[in-house]
């Protein structure tokens, strides 16, 4: 397959100007933040106190056939990269410690949540997201399936190509991308999408025209992500990961947990 221009967008994926998920904006000032698809952040940046990365290693490669891009996954399938495809160009990253850290940290906090309101998911970690017919691939930091968990109960087997996507994926992002995979999990059919890079977290919502949308909190999740997210990875700066995870737990049962109506006074 011949180079496509790194801009060019995939057929009825680009979101309403409104919606501030556009495949890509003009610049904004410098002054600015923006994040790697040129929109600009809606939630308040928190940065972390300390830095826990090593540079993360990439490469981009053109020209790369769908039949290439399967051979390539079986050769890296047991290593510890991440694999994007879009259409003829591949995105190899080797991801940082704080990548990883970050990652397993946002899963860690959605299990314990599911946990303790009663609801049921299935993890697939970073397991290879495709669809049939499609030039398109990723591997997401972590993935759940809920309303599709009972076609997967008990798996340990996934099918890319036949299975359903996942309900949630969660894309860490602490450098520099030059694949856009909003539009590639737009495409795939997963409904929501947790962005984070440790200053901020913002949730992408698939609508039913296609396109996606930003909002404030998760429609499976009864938390506030972009506040409670990035506090909790800035407290496990200071804690251990017992105590963290702990503490994680405590806020669950004191915040996000249904409480009992009070009881009425008799007449």
């Amino acid at each position: 397959m011949g180079r496509i221009p790194a801009t060019a967008t995939p057929d009825g994926l680009i979101a309403r100007p409104s919606t501030l998920l556009a495949w890509r904006e003009p610049r904004r000032p410098a002054d600015r933040p923006s994040d790697p698809d040129g929109v600009v952040p809606m939630s308040v940046a928190s940065p972390l106190r300390r830095d826990l990365s090593a540079p993360e290693r990439s490469i981009l490669l053109d020209g790369i056939s769908r039949d290439t891009y399967a051979a390539i996954l079986r050769d890296f399938e047991d290593r510890q990269t991440f694999l994007t495809y879009d259409r003829g160009r591949l995105e190899i990253i080797s991801p940082s410690f704080r990548h990883e850290v970050y990652g397993t940290l946002i899963g860690v906090m959605i299990g314990i949540l599911a946990e303790e309101i009663g609801l049921a998911v299935k993890t697939g970690r970073s397991t290879t997201l495709r669809k049939q017919g499609l030039e398109m691939g990723r591997q997401p930091d972590e993935c759940f399936w809920i309303a599709d968990e009972p076609r997967l109960r008990g798996r340990s087997d996934h099918d890319p190509e036949v299975d359903p996507p996942p309900d949630l994926a969660i894309e860490v992002e602490v450098s520099h991308r030059a694949l856009n995979r909003l539009g590639i999990y737009a495409a795939l059919g997963v409904p929501e999408i947790w962005r984070c890079d440790g200053r901020r977290l913002l949730i992408g919502v698939r609508q039913d025209d296609g396109s996606s949308a930003w909002v404030d909190r998760s429609p499976w999740l009864p938390m506030r992500p972009p506040e409670v997210v990035i506090e909790f990875l800035r407290r496990y700066e200071t804690r251990s990961e017992t105590d963290w995870r702990r503490a994680f737990r405590e806020w669950v049962r004191a915040e996000a947990l249904p409480r009992p109506d009070p009881p009425r006074e008799e007449a």
